[in-house]
């Protein structure tokens, strides 16, 4: 009964501690979406744009790799990045909200 009790009880939204922890949920979401953002303009630079991502050290040139490995990282992994990093930000914004 006690970690019922524990479990669903309802704390004081005016207690001390709520506002640190509204801070911390804050300051988390603010970090997720810079980052989450710099990975995705990143992984898009990388796809739509190559020679800009390696004069900005995100993507590596061509003559680095092998062609085919090259072509599999920028189209196939990379059209996949930008498919699913859209959600880092997008998940912090709905934390935040």
């Amino acid at each position: 009964m006690v970690v019922y009790a524990a479990l669903y009880s309802r704390p004081d939204p005016k207690a001390s501690y709520m506002k640190g922890e509204l801070m911390l949920t804050t300051v988390m979401g603010a970090l997720v979406i810079m980052l989450g953002l710099i990975c995705w303009i990143g992984q898009t630079l990388v796809v739509v744009a190559p020679d800009v991502a390696v004069k900005l050290g995100v993507g590596e040139p061509e003559e680095e790799i092998d062609r085919s490995m090259y072509l599999f990282e920028r189209y196939s992994q990379g059209i996949m990045d930008i498919l699913l990093t859209w959600m880092l930000p997008a998940a912090a914004l709905m934390m935040l909200l």
